[in-house]
């Protein structure tokens, strides 16, 4: 691991515009280091969740949660780039995959916001505030991560990655109102 990386680590958690540009900046991208921030949240997010059993089905929890946070983080990665090679004719793939991992490192706090959920009204009303909180600052994070990533303004990282699911939708409509359409000009 580089010796930059709790340097990282807190400068994307609190100052995350300068720590994203000087990311950006570094000649060699940390993308190992990137995989390991998506291996402690997956990590993180099965110590947290309330279906542990045994030791042996906790070891393939946490396998199986990093294999499909990887896979995630790969895939949405690959959608927001494909994209922005579309639109504007370049890739940053690496880039973007090394900010978006340090833009979710706000997900580690959902352990300690967690223990608050179920313990009173008060703690659960805490418990969801917090991950109300901790969703937000995440999500504000990661888009500033894409604009980083693409020189663009927060406005097109949004939309940018508000894309793939209006792409979704209408082609959901569309392809359930092609079969009407079909089953409609069969029964004739």
């Amino acid at each position: 691991m580089s010796q930059n990386f709790l340097k990282y680590t807190y400068g994307s958690l609190l100052n995350p515009i300068e720590t994203f540009e000087l990311i950006k900046n570094q000649e060699q991208k940390p993308v190992f280091e990137a995989f390991m921030v998506i291996v402690l949240i997956s990590i993180v997010g099965v110590l947290t969740s309330n279906q542990l059993t045994s030791v042996f089905f906790l070891g393939i929890q946490i396998i199986s949660y990093i294999i499909f946070a990887l896979i995630s983080w790969i895939f949405v990665a690959s959608i927001i780039d494909g994209l922005s090679t579309i639109f504007s004719g370049k890739s940053n793939f690496d880039l973007l995959l090394v900010l978006t991992a340090f833009a979710l490192l706000p997900w580690i706090l959902i352990a300690p916001v967690s223990l608050f959920k179920g313990a009173t009204l008060l703690g659960t009303f805490a418990g969801i505030t917090g991950s109300i909180f901790i969703w937000l600052w995440t999500s504000v994070l990661f888009v500033l991560a894409v604009a980083k990533a693409y020189n663009i303004p927060a406005g097109s990282a949004i939309l940018l990655m508000v894309m793939p699911f209006l792409a979704s939708v209408i082609a959901f409509f569309w392809f359930f109102g092609f079969i009407g359409n079909l089953i409609t000009i069969l029964a004739i």
